[in-house]
């Protein structure tokens, strides 16, 4: 990590400044710690600060999410690092929160949920100073990506409900795929609205259904997800692999996409297909959709107030706090 960067972390444990302990080389932190005045310590392990390693080997279900989830998350990112054409990452940074160009630069970003932190390096390649955090293994990959570029991010392990960072400390908040699989995806919500500086936004996604009872795709992949999310990883993972041939052969292509099979038109590669179809089906502990009334309701029942910016299929995406 860039010693830049140590500045805007908080202790985990009682919310102090840190400091660093170990050797600087050109300016990175590479194996060490951070430390704050009462001796509390956070691991720095391959450039990485890690604030949850002590809360995930004794896990108690202090809201933290579930081990299982974390481990599956972390394989996937790892497993295929680089699953996004910049078409899509446009799409996801800039389209999806009718963002312009320009609005990335000279922004203190918060990545929430990173993953393999390409989204991240997006940001960054726009002018922003980003930090991406994430739970699982997906950091080291996340990392990785983001060489040539340490000075503008930053990829630490943490928590969403346990942030290190001061209230009011973030330009700009961006989860994007993430909320819905979290114990609780409004408290998360919420915890994150408060890092938000004041006429600084957040853009936050969540899984969506119909209004009403009545959900068609659900219908069929619930069940089929309640069978695989069950199965060990492995299982699950080498049978998520029949996405691709379900995707590849019209006759299944026409009945499968309709029913339990996902498709993604900018990320068309075989691994891209594999791994979006884990990412639904995988043994992750939560999963959750919401209607567009419950999804605005959050937002206007925020602990921050949050004027909505940008809007899609009648539920909020942007918004941006007003104090």
């Amino acid at each position: 990590m860039h010693i830049s960067s140590v500045q805007w972390f908080r202790c985990p444990e009682c919310g102090g400044a840190l400091f660093i302990r170990g050797d600087v080389v050109d300016g990175a932190l590479r194996q060490g710690a951070l430390v704050c005045a009462r001796e509390h310590v956070v691991s720095v392990e391959d450039g990485i600060p890690n604030f949850v390693a002590k809360r995930i080997r004794e896990h108690a279900g202090n809201g933290m999410q579930d081990p299982k989830s974390v481990e599956s998350f972390g394989f996937e990112w790892q497993w295929d690092s680089t699953p996004r054409t910049e078409e899509d990452l446009r799409f996801r940074v800039l389209e999806k929160a009718g963002l312009p160009d320009n609005f990335l630069e000279g922004k203190f970003v918060l990545d929430v949920g990173c993953g393999a932190g390409l989204q991240t390096q997006f940001m960054a390649r726009h002018g922003a100073r980003v930090i991406g955090v994430d739970l699982s293994d997906a950091v080291r990959s996340a990392y990785r990506n983001s060489e040539g570029m340490r000075d503008q991010v930053c990829i630490a392990r943490s928590d969403i409900f346990r942030l290190p960072f001061a209230a009011e400390t973030f330009d700009y908040v961006y989860c994007e795929g993430v909320l819905q699989h979290t114990k609780d995806p409004q408290a998360a919500f919420y915890a994150l609205t408060r890092l938000v500086k004041p006429g600084g936004q957040i853009f936050a996604t969540f899984y969506t259904r119909r209004e009403g009872w009545f959900a068609p795709y659900l219908l069929f992949r619930r069940p089929l997800r309640a069978v695989l999310s069950r199965l060990p990883q492995k299982w699950c993972w080498y049978l998520c692999w029949l996405s691709i041939p379900m995707n590849r052969v019209p006759l299944l292509n026409w009945v499968f996409r309709k029913t339990i099979v996902l498709h993604d038109p900018r990320n068309t590669s075989s691994k891209a297909i594999w791994c979006l179809n884990y990412d639904f089906y995988g043994p992750h502990a939560y999963q959750s959709y919401y209607r567009p009334s419950e999804i605005t309701a959050m937002w206007a029942n925020a602990p921050v107030p949050l004027t909505i910016c940008h809007s899609e299929h009648g539920y909020p995406l942007r918004g941006q706090r007003t104090q």
